[in-house]
């Protein structure tokens, strides 16, 4: 076992109160055949003296400093110096259990030596607790025509709702050095929304086996600023962003003549992609009904649910262009806080409220399905419930200024 060797890259940039046990959680590994790459892209806090003090103290430690330069490149940077059978990623303001890189190696490598290994299941850990988020997926190791066929439909479902079992964050993925080294230079530099699917996506579409275990091993800590959400409903660098990502995957897709089902879920990662980046493009878009609400239509009173980002931007752009009238914003985690100048309500205040639709603004089509289900145990009509409509998902629903 000892004789596979694992890289770990971690990219860092101004994560200093987050960086120390980032570290000591991968120095600490129960698999001792690692190499440490630790990528310090121009931080200006105290990074790089953190990843220098760790430098001296473990020889299986490489510190590469480099002009502030994004993700991606700092990335490309891991990948070049590695030299590991595998390369495993973990950000900087993460934190790995002790058994991951242990697991990744006895579960996911030894067995058939895949191409890539697929580690399902994470914390996604809040500053007062933590969540752990899975799903069920088949612990098994896909060859050839099955990537296509059954590993791609996981990444994002077609159907009536966003749904996906498998995430596209490079954290989630071991994978054979060389085939990330060609596919993350693949990878525009200037990406700055997309990248980890990006690359995934270049993975998959060369790899020849993919194996999927079950490691729940990687702590994402969420960082819930405001700026979270202001990036949500800020244009102009998402719309760019969004724009390159769109650009770079259908390139890469149209030229590796992928089948029609595939060009499917792409789309739907599109629509996806966009509602997080610039969601008023698609509103613009479908201006005679609430996309993707397709009962909802211009004129109707509605409440909203949900004052995560994607409320946030259906919010900001309701009270510009006054298509709709919104009695309530409700939110059970935020009621009584103030947000783009609104009163959030509880949840008892839709019981006296008078409106034609509660429009939930959750993409995640369980969560939303359990907002719904809630609503009608307090006895909302079900009929005046809409969740995300997305079998109208087609190419010429993607703004033409994304395309263009």
């Amino acid at each position: 076992m000892s004789d596979i060797k694992i890289s770990i890259i971690v990219p860092i940039y101004n994560v200093e109160n987050y960086l120390r046990r980032c570290i000591e959680s991968i120095v600490t590994q129960s698999y001792r055949n690692i190499e440490i790459i630790l990528v310090n892209d121009g931080s200006t806090d105290k990074c790089a003296g953190i990843c220098d003090e760790f430098l001296k103290k473990d020889d299986r430690i490489i510190v590469v400093h480099k002009k502030n330069g994004g993700l991606v490149s700092a990335r490309k940077v891991g990948t070049a110096v590695a030299t590991g059978n595998y390369i495993l990623n973990v950000d900087g303001d993460d934190w790995i259990e002790k058994e991951r890189v242990k697991e990744l190696v006895e579960e996911g490598i030894l067995t058939s030596f895949p191409d890539m290994v697929y580690m399902s299941g994470y914390s996604k850990d809040y500053e007062e607790n933590s969540i752990n988020v899975d799903y069920e997926i088949p612990i098994k190791v896909f060859y050839g025509d099955e990537i296509q066929t059954q590993v791609f439909p996981l990444l994002m479902d077609i159907g009536l709702a966003f749904r996906r079992k498998v995430e596209v964050s490079l954290w989630s993925w071991g994978i054979k050095r060389e085939l990330i080294q060609r596919n993350q230079n693949f990878v525009n530099n200037e990406i700055r929304m997309g990248e980890d699917s990006a690359c995934i996506w270049f993975c998959l579409l060369e790899a020849k086996s993919v194996a999927f275990i079950r490691q729940k091993g990687y702590h994402y800590i969420h960082r819930k600023t405001s700026i979270t959400y202001l990036a949500a409903i800020s244009s102009d660098d998402n719309f760019l962003r969004i724009k390159m990502w769109y650009r770079e995957l259908s390139n890469f897709l149209d030229e590796h003549h992928v089948s029609a089902n595939i060009m499917q879920i792409f789309y739907y990662l599109a629509i996806w992609m966009i509602m997080n980046a610039n969601y008023e493009l698609l509103l613009r878009k479908n201006d005679d009904y609430l996309y993707p609400f397709p009962k909802v239509k211009s004129g109707c009173t509605i409440v909203i649910y949900g004052a995560g980002k994607l409320g946030c931007s259906l919010v900001n752009y309701l009270d510009k262009v006054k298509c709709f009238q919104v009695a309530l914003w409700i939110d059970q985690n935020k009621a009584g806080s103030i947000q783009l100048g609104h009163q959030i309500s509880s949840i008892e205040s839709i019981l006296s409220a008078t409106y034609d639709y509660i429009v939930v603004a959750i993409q995640n089509i369980d969560i939303a399905m359990n907002v719904k289900s809630n609503l009608v145990d307090r006895g909302v009509q079900k009929d005046k419930i809409e969740l995300m409509n997305l079998g109208i998902v087609t190419k010429s629903m993607i703004p033409d200024e994304i395309i263009g």
